[in-house]
């Protein structure tokens, strides 16, 4: 059996997008997903509607800003209207993968638009001694009609070329040469974007549930989970399996972070396997669940129902520590940052707390978030 972490304390499997590679590494842009490569596209694909999961690397190497990922979006599209491909939506991968309620609400999305294939669309920098090239990697497979996407063992077809007319192309000539029956003719022209969806489906609170002072709240952990050993053999398989073990080895290290976090909270808590899903955890006697969001500012604001105002470049962060200490960051708009918020188990309203308190890195927003909910829950 091989034991997969759980990126992120949920059931994501995608690492990181890929901003940096090196030259002629064959580039992984779907996580810990192994999947079956092959050299044929599905026979399909000109007759049903695909997603396109877009991602690009930030902004500069001097800024964590997300990339312009609209531009290549475009491009694409033109491409697939070409060949007959029905790419009826584009979303940033980022957002898709936020967090749990996040890739709920985009799978339920999916479904209803009647999508059968993902196209994992990918630009990435790719380091040759101290020169930077582009390369394009794209991966077509099917939609599993679920929260994760994809499938381990699903089958995939997979190219990557520094220009982005040849990958297309190539798209192009297997269509071609395989006589695939063609039906979608009522392509859009301009491709469709959809960001942030509202993930709060019943009430949202800018405030924290006060039974938690007698109630013990669920904390998502950092996991390992398995799968059969006999997963699709292929040199990109392979090195996915090794760096599966690299980040199993530090999660120990991250579940003594979180109980060290916890530490300044007075009240009950456990830490839990969420992959249980949300039913049992009621079931083990939990009300509320800890959750986070990982993605661009503005699109967890949109997530969690906050105001936009279109001229922001920036959100201020409230940071408070347990000393009473209270500092002020700015951070762009378009930055990834993690939002923690608290959801109760049965009636589904979200606490979102009572600040914008959402950092760059998890364990920091997580402080933030314990020390806002201890002070208000002293009250």
């Amino acid at each position: 059996m091989i034991k997969y972490v759980c990126a992120g304390m949920f059931f994501l499997f995608f690492l990181q997008p890929p901003g940096w590679a090196q030259i002629d590494e064959e580039i992984n842009v779907v996580g810990l997903r192994l999947l079956d490569y092959g050299i044929e596209l599905p026979d399909d694909i000109l007759q049903k509607r695909s997603a396109v999961f877009i991602s690009v690397p930030q902004k500069s190497a001097q800024s964590s800003e997300r990339g312009d990922w609209k531009s290549l979006s475009f491009q694409a599209h033109g491409y697939f209207k070409q060949i007959g491909i029905d790419a009826a939506v584009y979303i940033y991968l980022d957002d898709v993968l936020a967090g749990p309620d996040a890739s709920r609400m985009y799978a339920k999305y999916l479904t209803e638009r009647e999508i059968k294939y993902i196209i994992i669309l990918s630009k990435v920098l790719v380091k040759s001694g101290n020169k930077i090239d582009t390369t394009y990697v794209a991966v077509i497979t099917q939609f599993n009609g679920q929260p994760d996407f994809i499938s381990n063992g699903q089958k995939a077809w997979k190219d990557q070329n520094k220009d982005l007319d040849r990958v297309m192309k190539n798209i192009y000539r297997i269509s071609v040469r395989l006589e695939f029956k063609r039906t979608n003719f009522l392509i859009i022209d301009q491709p469709e974007f959809i960001s942030g969806f509202n993930i709060i489906t019943v009430k949202r609170n800018e405030s924290f549930p006060t039974d938690l002072r007698v109630d013990k709240i669920a904390v998502p952990k950092f996991i390992d989970y398995e799968i059969s050993s006999g997963y699709p053999q292929s040199p990109i398989n392979n090195r996915i399996s090794r760096e599966i073990d690299e980040n199993n080895n530090i999660n120990s290290r991250l579940n003594a972070r979180l109980e060290n976090l916890f530490s300044i909270y007075p009240w009950k808590y456990e830490l839990v396997d969420y992959g249980l899903g949300e039913e049992q955890l009621f079931k083990d006697g939990f009300q509320y669940v800890l959750l986070r969001l990982n993605t661009a500012g503005n699109s967890i604001r949109q997530m969690l129902g906050y105001e936009l105002n279109q001229g922001e470049t920036d959100y201020i962060t409230v940071l408070k520590k347990p000393d009473g200490t209270i500092t002020f960051r700015s951070i762009p708009v378009s930055a990834p940052v993690y939002k923690y918020y608290i959801k109760h188990l049965v009636r589904k309203e979200i606490f979102i707390g009572e600040v914008w308190d959402a950092d760059e890195t998890w364990d920091a927003s997580l402080e933030h978030f314990i020390v806002n909910l201890k002070e208000k829950l002293n009250k």
